[in-house]
């Protein structure tokens, strides 16, 4: 079995780390921070694709049913860690303010009905699935199922279960240089070590970009900040994840997580009083009975956003031993099982998994 380097905690890395080592792989992580400290422990940890991006390539959807199929077998496994990923099932709200939404929406469900279940709301139908909601609602779309974890905690349960499977998580050991030897990588340098390895994968989210560049390669990855903020309430909770101008997730002890902003920032991580302003209004507009909850804390992440939208995959090109997967945006938390797999896979058969044709970091040289 191979030696594998994975530069980078998220939940595509530790994924990856996880089936690796499963399989029974030598896997080291090397995380410059701690596991899940940056895009995964700032993710609402939703286990369905986001809505609001509209048409996406039939790739795109088969990508997420398939990943999200694999939560079944992996949920139970992560359980014997001891750590709780906060499972649970829950209905999405659709909900439209006024009848441009409700246009909009009316297309959303004829797509939607294509996919899965999806029930199309009356005002009155909208109060009886969930009271909170906007009374001023002029209809909504009820989607039964959608699923969401605590990615903070999903991410810490993927790299503890790699451990027990032999894995070294090495946090605090950033990849200050990348040594090649004979036209291969052969190690990674931190500050207090080096990392010898059969292969690598670099997954360190839209740093992946200067990782990739300092071996002379390009992989367009930019990181994309994205604003949330929980507040306490409203009174009772909420029955339904709600959907619209921010979404709104139910959370333990009584708190309602809103998202999340979609902001060009480059890579400044922090907060803003603008684009929390604007996730509270939202918040506001779907549950009135917000207005006047406290806030309880605010938190900003940098997702990995490829050119076209999908995730970023396969070997670098020039390099027949250093394996790339990120830009998968607002998604890596649904497709992180898939990812970690189809990864796992290509590193131990030494080629490229054939999922991973439409997926490769070589289709931007064309």
């Amino acid at each position: 079995m191979p030696e594998v380097v994975i530069v980078g905690g998220g939940v595509i890395g530790c994924a990856t780390a996880y089936y690796l080592a499963r399989a029974g792989a030598s896997v080291t992580v090397l995380e410059r921070g701690e596991v899940a400290g940056e895009a995964s422990g700032a993710s609402a940890g939703m286990l369905a694709a986001l809505s609001d991006e509209g048409h996406r390539p039939p790739l795109f959807t088969e990508l997420c049913d398939e990943s999200l199929a694999l939560y079944d077998s992996l949920l139970p496994d992560l359980a014997t860690t001891g750590i709780d990923v906060r499972h649970r099932r829950i209905d999405i709200l659709h909900l439209a303010l006024d009848d441009a939404q409700a246009e909009a929406l009316r297309e959303f469900h004829r797509r939607k009905q294509r996919e899965t279940e999806a029930y199309w709301l009356k005002t009155d139908e909208v109060l009886e699935v969930e009271p909170a909601a906007n009374p001023k609602a002029v209809a909504g779309v009820l989607a039964p199922g959608a699923q969401y974890v605590d990615a903070r905690a999903l991410t810490q349960a993927l790299a503890e279960a790699a451990r027990r499977r032999g894995a070294a998580v090495r946090e605090h050991e950033g990849a200050r240089r990348l040594l090649p030897r004979g036209g291969r990588l052969g190690a990674v340098r931190t500050e207090t070590d080096s990392y010898e390895a059969d292969a690598f994968v670099l997954a360190g989210g839209p740093w992946t970009l200067d990782l990739a560049r300092r071996l002379g390669a390009h992989v367009p990855v930019r990181p994309v900040r994205g604003q949330m903020l929980s507040l306490d309430g409203p009174p009772g909770g909420l029955r339904t994840m709600i959907w619209g101008p921010a979404y709104l997730i139910p959370r333990e002890e009584g708190q309602t997580y809103v998202g999340a902003t979609v902001e060009e920032a480059g890579f400044r991580k922090h907060t803003t009083m603008a684009g929390l302003r604007g996730l509270r209004s939202g918040a506001e507009a779907l549950v009135p009975a917000l207005r006047t909850a406290p806030q309880r804390r605010a938190w900003a992440g940098l997702r990995p956003a490829a050119p076209d939208d999908l995730p970023i995959m396969g070997l670098l090109p020039g390099w027949e031993n250093v394996w790339v997967s990120t830009g998968h945006f607002r998604n890596g938390v649904l497709l992180a099982p898939l990812s970690g797999r189809l990864i796992a896979q290509s590193v131990l058969a030494g080629r490229p998994a054939d999922k991973l044709a439409q997926l490769s970091p070589g289709r931007f040289a064309e």
